[in-house]
């Protein structure tokens, strides 16, 4: 079995608790995940000094000035998912490339009481698998 590749925008999201440990969870599962952090932020240092806390290189660290450079950099990488905070983003990913755009929000699911996200991203990858 191939290692998914997962992305995410660190920009408000890295700012939700569930996220931040859901992400930690997804980095720790290396047999499964191989994790990138693609984003516009403004702030290279403190991509730089996130994707070191969570024990990225420098490759897994992809600096974009504008939406259109996320996109590239994910049909570049191979990105089989990407987590974002904006909606227009998410159709992009989903509508441009091979990738599955996941929105990320701190609600939880009603029914599940976990985030969203994580059901989504469950969902996602067991449908990749099955497709392989």
């Amino acid at each position: 079995m191939r290692k998914l590749k997962v992305s995410f925008e660190i920009t408000d999201n890295y700012d939700i608790e569930g996220f931040r440990n859901f992400i930690n969870d997804v980095i720790e599962d290396t047999e499964k995940y191989e994790v990138y952090i693609i984003s516009n932020d403004d702030n290279s240092v403190l991509m730089d000094r996130i994707g070191t806390n969570l024990g990225l290189d420098s490759f897994h660290i992809i600096h974009c000035n504008f939406v259109q450079d996320k996109i590239t950099a994910m049909t570049t990488y191979s990105i089989d998912i990407h987590f974002d905070n904006l909606q227009s983003v998410i159709l992009l990913v989903d509508e441009t490339t091979d990738a599955y755009g996941v929105l990320v929000n701190p609600n939880l699911n009603r029914f599940y009481v976990m985030p969203d996200f994580v059901i989504t991203f469950n969902s996602l990858v067991t449908r990749i698998l099955q497709d392989e």
